[in-house]
């Protein structure tokens, strides 16, 4: 969208930001829709998430991928203000993290408060807010991360 800059150093516009990212899966091989076909509900007070029925998530929400067991859900969130020069990203790597949840008929009720946010006077700041599953499976006590190319989703849910 910045034609004039060299490579590697054009410049994304807070509207071009919004216009390109959102939506944006991060897994392409697996895409967010085809393994939660939900409602994610992100306001000023954080993202949540509910069945397709409007009611509380349980993990059998989730198409999980053969051998899972359970599931985490994890919320990124990043602050960024941008000028010519330079990129200001804040975040909080520990927003939003939920408990491994079993991928069965128990409701679950998800939210994480975002808390980070961008200002900038010139208009160049936005917030971008992720969210993601991770799979796992569990045996006796212990949880392991299954490790395929469809074990891991993500999308941009939100930039503004």
């Amino acid at each position: 969208m910045d034609t004039t800059s060299a490579r590697g150093q054009q410049f994304l516009s807070r509207d071009a930001a919004v216009f390109l990212l959102a939506g944006f899966d991060l897994n392409p091989a697996s895409p967010f829709d085809s393994i939660f076909s939900g409602k994610v509900a992100i306001d000023e007070s954080g993202v949540g998430l509910k069945n397709l029925l409007g009611n509380n998530f349980r993990g059998e929400d989730l198409k999980a991928p053969m051998g899972a067991t359970h599931a985490l859900i994890i919320t990124v969130v990043a602050g960024i203000t941008t000028t010519a020069d330079d990129i200001y990203i804040t975040t909080d790597l520990a927003i939003g993290a939920s408990a491994e949840v079993p991928l069965d008929a128990t409701e679950f009720t998800f939210s994480s408060n975002p808390g980070v946010s961008a200002t900038d006077t010139n208009g160049n700041a936005f917030n971008i807010t992720g969210i993601s599953f991770k799979f796992y499976q569990q045996v006796a006590n212990k949880y392991y991360r299954l490790e395929n190319v469809i074990s891991d989703v993500g999308k941009i849910i939100f930039v503004g």
